[in-house]
């Protein structure tokens, strides 16, 4: 009995991982971290871990075209901040992203160029003050600003001297 149940629930959770995948992966121009941020329990975090511009509720997403005057057929409640050829900067819910896909003349939905979602790398805190190499690099900069100090005072002093002198 035992034995049953397990491969029963065994068959079950393959069911629901195969479905989670089929609805992450439903729209193929859709990319793929923009569908994981589209399915994700916190949107914001998400975003902000995958170096994502999020904000209002929103995505900034790169809107690919077939053709460049095609923007003029985007719907007027996407939030274009800009275009340029075939490709169409703006910012979108996640709803907007699957209505957007849905059209013909879309190509893809991806994240802007500028939002390269690479692994963050891990500091230790130990690692995060630079280290100084040169222990004498102190002492170089209190000469640079004596010296400058000295060379001011010195300017000074002459400009001050000379209008004594012409008075």
């Amino acid at each position: 009995m035992l034995l049953l149940m397990v491969s029963l629930f065994y068959s079950l959770d393959m069911g629901f991982s195969q479905m989670r995948e089929d609805i992450s992966n439903s729209n193929p121009k859709i990319n793929p971290i923009i569908s994981e941020w589209q399915s994700s329990e916190d949107p914001e975090t998400f975003a902000s871990e995958n170096n994502l511009s999020f904000f209002e509720g929103k995505l900034s997403v790169y809107v690919h075209l077939n053709q460049a005057d095609s923007i003029s057929r985007i719907p007027k409640n996407i939030d274009i901040q800009a275009s340029d050829n075939r490709i169409v900067v703006a910012f979108v819910t996640s709803n907007q992203i699957d209505d957007l896909a849905t059209l013909d003349f879309v190509v893809k939905i991806t994240p802007p160029d500028y939002a390269k979602t690479l692994p963050s790398p891990k500091i230790q805190p130990e690692e995060s003050v630079i280290p100084i190499q040169d222990e004498n690099i102190y002492l170089n900069l209190i000469w640079i600003i004596i010296l400058s100090s000295i060379i001011v005072i010195v300017i000074i002093l002459k400009k001050q001297k000379k209008h004594t002198e012409l008075e």
